[in-house]
């Protein structure tokens, strides 16, 4: 595949980071998802080749794990700066702002394999966003 087609697809499929659960996608990568008529591809690589064909029948279930995690180092360090600048109500300011959420939510899509299930797992930086534009790709 020519590197702008491979460029092209990369940029029309859903990117996100593959953390598991598949044997036969064993690598942790940054993976793009796409339809392919009753199949969904996982593309990776440099050429972001189809490496993982998955027909939609095999697709049990699609769930988010949601969870936020709070930066308590910045939290702090923001009460301290907050309170010396401006007093009291400065350092009550400066927690708020300093310890704010990160997103640690995984998507769970659960696939059927042989006579089992597995779940593969995957996150990013829009996760919420990649779960939508997941979903609508199963339907």
């Amino acid at each position: 595949m020519g590197l702008f087609k491979a460029m092209k697809r990369q940029f029309s499929s859903i990117q996100v980071k593959y953390l598991g659960g598949h044997p036969d996608l064993a690598v942790s990568s940054l993976v793009g998802l796409e339809e392919d008529g009753d199949n969904i591809l996982f593309c990776a690589g440099v050429n972001w080749e189809p490496v993982l064909t998955v027909p939609k029948t095999d697709i049990v279930h699609l769930t988010i794990d949601q969870s936020n995690e709070r930066s308590l180092g910045k939290a702090v360090a923001g009460a301290v700066v907050g309170g010396v600048l401006t007093g009291g109500i400065g350092a009550v300011a400066g927690a708020a702002i300093g310890g704010h959420k990160k997103d640690t939510s995984v998507i769970v899509m659960t696939v059927k394999y042989g006579e089992s299930m597995v779940d593969l797992l995957f996150t990013g930086d829009n996760i919420k966003a990649s779960y939508t534009l997941m979903a609508k790709l199963l339907k």
